[in-house]
């Protein structure tokens, strides 16, 4: 995690902003894809398949929040909320796991759980917030909605 500080700079003796290194976490092999909302981080490993982490700004650390205990090659990941995900796999499949903070077993609360699974046939290289189309601006039954790219378009 890095974090935009303002520096001295010794060259001119006047202040430069620059990207310091703050905290780090280990234990994936390959992080792929990143997405975040508020104080949760949601990493897609390449083979270790997705991991809820939480800053704490007071001590300036990554925790492990919950985990998908599966093993998946992961393209990339989304945060619907601080509770669900999506996720896309090497297998063109695109699937989301949810967190049950609330669970009666600390097991549990440390486990995402698929909650839906689907073969797209395609390989998935980017999830965004949001729609295309305007007629989703209204007050209607929506309540999140992403958009997804693929590799043949």
């Amino acid at each position: 995690l890095l974090k935009w500080e303002e520096v001295e700079d010794k060259k001119t003796k006047g202040k430069d902003m620059k990207l310091v290194p703050s905290s780090s976490r280990h234990g994936q092999i390959l992080v792929l894809a990143l997405d975040c909302i508020d104080k949760w981080i949601l990493s897609g490993d390449m083979i270790k398949s997705m991991r809820l982490l939480t800053f704490d700004e007071e001590q300036n650390a990554l925790e492990e929040t919950a985990r998908d205990y599966e093993t998946n090659w992961m393209t990339e990941v989304a945060m619907v909320d601080n509770r669900t995900f999506i996720g896309t796999d090497g297998s063109f499949n695109m699937f989301t796991l949810q967190w049950n903070p609330d669970a009666l077993y600390i097991e549990d609360r440390s486990r995402l759980e698929k909650a839906g699974e689907f073969h797209l046939g395609e390989s998935v290289n980017r999830i965004r917030r949001g729609h295309l189309s305007p007629q989703l601006d209204s007050d209607g039954p929506v309540l999140h909605c992403h958009t997804f790219a693929t590799v043949s378009g």
